[in-house]
């Protein structure tokens, strides 16, 4: 009924399609002529194409779960057009499987193509098609269906975190505590056959420190654990106080739980595969896994301050995230501007596909502060280069607040940074520079940033006409969840600022009056030879 055809892997394609998130299309069409086209067409395209006849076996080839992205329907057969059954139920059923659909049409039919269009029926063309408009247009949405997918699974594993965070935290127990994250390690490894096998917790109330108390679950009840019928000092012939790290042995993976160099738990599971160790979803485990170091550690300590710390951290770095998806959104509203050129509209492709990417990379903040630092990687970079980025990231966020924007080079040369993370930290103080401007007029409203090199010291400094900060925020501006005006927002912002600059050798101040603005000033030791500049 359906065949496939796994096209070529060359020619051009924004980023966010060469990724593991590879599309499918079903065309659903009887014209010989308009199935070749198409073929040829996206045969440079690393695409799926699935092939159907008719509505009613493509309906019959849905059914069988099959994951398609997108759907070209062909209605240039007039018996198909506009009030027939067929389409209606067509609609229908594609609207209820939130199946995005595409329209080929003839010449006749531009007159009443519009009465067609619904929430899933989102663009036509009309046959002949021009190749590269079909290129450049199938290459739009499928950015923005890929963009989106990734979003949905990336919020679906941050609230898996979060719940958990949440769960963890609530728990009164080690042996509570611990099932719980367990539950939630299970929903974030995406293999359908993982299961627990035993928990080991040291000695009775930490005190025997060599030896573990073994809980497995009760048969029936995944995840809810039998008392310890015996402790243990070694596991398939290994010692447990020995597991510093994840390890596979005998088809196991050993999971530890540490505190600095105590063990405060070993995890071990079934039927997770060993290279899933190098998978998002790992990393995903890992920040249940430092959650759950520190709740209990806070059993041991009795310092429950911290437990809701992990879940507001989640919190505000999806907060963040929403700033790339406003971008994503924008450029995918313009790119579906017909008065752009094709090269326009490649421009906002680049943008769904380098915005897309810089958002996926947040997800490691979460990681990242759960073990409490921020990784880089430095690269190298000219400075005019730099200024442009900048004036491209900030140029959006200042004129939805009507905040001027000034930008200036004062240093002609190569820097050494990893400019995605120094662009968060200026980011993250430009929006608090915003937010402190509000209630001023429009008029009064400045954001200036200057870049300089003295010695070999990167020199960048902030300044806004705001109203300075309080007094009382002064002293802890840069720890975790302060705000100050901000209504909304967890007060997460200056902090990961801080841990950027920290993370690169540097150093971060300020100065503030009341009334006038604040001048941050960041200083970045550079560890590029002059020869090189």
């Amino acid at each position: 009924m359906s065949n496939q055809h796994p096209a070529a892997e060359s020619g051009f394609l924004p980023e966010i399609l060469k990724k593991e998130l590879r599309p499918s299309i079903l065309l659903i069409s009887k014209n010989k002529e308009i199935s070749a086209t198409i073929h040829t067409a996206i045969s440079n395209l690393n695409v799926i194409l699935f092939f159907s006849e008719t509505r009613g076996s493509s309906i019959e080839f849905l059914t069988g779960n099959r994951d398609i992205n997108l759907i070209l329907f062909d209605i240039t057969d007039s018996n198909d057009i506009i009030n027939t059954l067929d389409i209606s139920e067509a609609e229908n059923y594609f609207s209820f499987n939130s199946i995005p659909v595409m329209l080929i049409i003839s010449k006749e039919q531009t007159e009443n193509v519009l009465d067609l269009f619904s929430e899933n029926i989102i663009d036509f063309w009309i046959f002949p098609i021009s190749i590269s408009d079909f290129l450049a247009r199938i290459k739009l949405h499928l950015s923005v269906l890929v963009a989106n997918k990734e979003l949905k699974n990336l919020t679906l594993q941050l609230h898996t975190i979060l719940e958990g965070t949440k769960n963890i935290a609530k728990t009164r127990d080690p042996l509570t505590a611990t099932t719980v994250a367990c539950s939630f390690i299970l929903r974030l490894t995406g293999v359908n056959d993982a299961a627990l096998h035993t928990i080991y917790l040291p000695g009775s109330s930490f005190q025997k420190e060599s030896y573990f108390s073994a809980h497995r679950p009760i048969e029936g009840f995944n995840l809810l654990t039998k008392p310890s019928e015996k402790e243990v000092r070694q596991v398939d012939g290994i010692n447990l106080t020995d597991i510093k790290e994840p390890i596979f042995h005998n088809g196991n993976l050993y999971i530890p739980v540490i505190n600095e160099t105590d063990i405060l738990s070993i995890l071990k599971f079934n039927n997770i595969p060993e290279n899933h160790t190098k998978s998002k979803n790992y990393e995903y485990i890992l920040s249940i896994v430092n959650s759950l170091s520190i709740v209990l550690r806070n059993f041991r300590h009795e310092d429950h301050s911290r437990l809701a710390h992990i879940g507001q951290m989640a919190a505000a770095i999806i907060h963040d995230l929403k700033n790339y998806t406003v971008v994503i959104r924008n450029s995918a509203k313009l790119a579906l501007n017909d008065s752009l050129s094709s090269g326009e509209k490649f421009q906002f492709l680049n943008n769904i596909s380098y915005e897309s990417e810089r958002m996926l990379e947040m997800t490691h903040d979460i990681l990242d502060f759960s073990r409490g630092e921020i990784s880089i990687k430095l690269s190298r970079i000219n400075s005019e280069n730099f200024k442009n980025r900048l004036k491209q990231f900030l140029s959006p966020l200042c004129h939805e607040r009507e905040v001027s924007l000034e930008i200036l080079n004062n240093y002609n040369g190569n820097l050494s940074i990893d400019m995605e993370r120094i662009l968060r930290a200026i980011f993250n103080i430009a929006l608090n520079a915003c937010d402190a401007m509000s209630e001023k007029p429009p008029v009064d409203r400045s954001f200036t940033l200057n870049i300089d090199k003295k010695g070999a010291i990167l020199i960048l400094e902030l300044t806004d006409r705001g109203s300075g900060i309080p007094l009382d925020l002064q002293n802890k501006i840069f720890e975790p969840f302060i705000s100050g005006k901000k209504q909304k927002g967890t007060g997460l912002g200056m902090a990961i600022a801080r841990s950027i600059v920290v993370a690169h050798g540097g150093t971060i101040d300020f100065k503030t009056q009341k009334n006038s603005g604040t001048t941050f000033t960041i200083q970045i030791p550079q560890r590029i030879q002059e020869r090189e500049e």
